[in-house]
């Protein structure tokens, strides 16, 4: 969750940050009054810093939470804010379906942030999907007394206490939505765009197909999806067993288990869940599915 890099000559230990979670506050305290004395894992002396990253299930940035990390632990290292950094908060979710009072990190900090604790986020869009989310996220984060830092907003704390302040956070709100739909719009013409190319538009290969780094006429080497042979003809053999002899997904996978047969990942289609030994067929039944609804579209693998 955290690096133990030394922020503001002060080492942040994961050992003693995962024992203030679960222990010196554990319970709301009173507003302003510290952890409890006899309790010996609190990492430094009351207000604490806290970073919040939160990385979407579907992030195309594979090092998002390194780079977000990276700029709150440089941010908290200056000293202007005042407290004890205690290192990041992580959620991975995705915004659209989990709301900031719904995430297990976001949860805690509502219940447990104190007056002159302070949260620094990247974006603002970190507290919400949507500008009702970000501004009431933040409002009752104020309420609480802590300081909001928005890094990509100039990284000083917010004014929710006066008519302009609330106002400048309003446009803010704005400005992250608006950002968060450009983004969205260029994911979804990038994809558009290498669908019609017949590149590769998410991470892994479909089923059936493997990939491959071709070189284009002026020397650039891009990736493609091509036909994998065998991964066809065992998507067919699996098909047959499952529609035409009335073979069970269970059966299939010991099957392909016995044989050491690989998905298109590499990775195995199934395994026996070690609760009760029985066979994960989620995604055998996808792969005969696939095969299925194409021959039903008169289509071939």
């Amino acid at each position: 969750m955290i690096s133990p890099s030394q922020v503001r000559g002060r080492p942040v230990n994961r050992a003693r940050w995962a024992r203030l979670l679960a222990g010196s506050l554990a319970e709301t305290p009173e507003p302003g009054r510290p952890p409890a004395e006899a309790t010996p894992c609190a990492v430094g002396p009351p207000p604490y810093i806290f970073g919040y990253i939160r990385v979407s299930d579907f992030e195309r940035q594979e090092n998002s939470e390194a780079v977000q990390e990276d700029l709150i632990d440089k941010r908290a290292a200056i000293a202007d804010i005042p407290g004890t950094y205690v290192g990041c908060l992580v959620d991975y979710l995705s915004s659209k379906q989990f709301p900031f009072d719904q995430r297990p990190h976001g949860q805690w900090l509502l219940r447990h942030v104190r007056s002159g604790d302070s949260i620094v986020v990247t974006k603002m869009d970190r507290f919400g999907r949507t500008l009702g989310d970000m501004t009431e996220t933040i409002e009752r984060l104020y309420d609480r007394g802590a300081a909001i830092y928005i890094l990509n907003h100039g990284g000083t704390p917010l004014a929710v206490d006066s008519t302009v302040g609330r106002a400048m956070i309003g446009f803010l709100a704005v400005s992250a939505r608006l950002e968060n739909d450009l983004r969205a719009d260029r994911i979804r013409e990038t994809i558009a765009y290498r669908k019609a190319k017949g590149l590769p538009y998410y991470k892994h290969p479909p089923f059936g197909k493997r990939t491959e780094v071709h070189t284009d006429e002026s020397g650039r080497r891009q990736k493609r999806w091509v036909r994998d042979e065998q991964q066809c003809r065992l998507l067919l053999e699996m098909y047959d067993l499952r529609y035409k002899r009335g073979w069970s997904l269970a059966q299939i996978a010991e099957l392909l288990d016995r044989r050491g047969a690989k998905d298109q990942k590499g990775s195995p289609w199934s395994w026996r869940r070690p609760c009760n030994g029985t066979w994960q067929v989620n995604k055998l039944r996808k792969a005969v599915e696939y095969v299925r609804s194409l021959f039903q579209a008169g289509k071939e693998l």
